[in-house]
């Protein structure tokens, strides 16, 4: 399981900067800068959603889930790795 992890990291963050990133900059949302970038990558995450929600773009919407999956995969992997033992 060790590279999931790494995976879902890697794979949420590379989604965020080529694809939701850019689809916020595109509609003007998602400029809400948080205290650490995993607030401002959930902030665009959720804002792409309601925008491709709005705008019934089937695609970013598949992107915006697959986000969440990964996300959701993350802290599956470090509530795994706290219990484990």
């Amino acid at each position: 399981m060790s590279a999931i992890p790494f995976l879902a990291f890697f794979g949420s963050i590379f989604l965020w900067l080529l694809v939701i990133r850019p689809y916020c900059v595109r509609h003007r949302k998602g400029y809400t800068p948080g205290a650490l970038m995993g607030v401002t990558i959930w902030v665009d995450g959720q804002e792409a959603s309601g925008v491709a929600k709005e705008r019934a773009d089937k695609g970013m919407i598949f992107a915006c889930r697959l986000f969440l999956v990964l996300q959701l995969s993350i802290v599956a992997a470090i509530l795994w790795a706290m219990f484990e033992h």
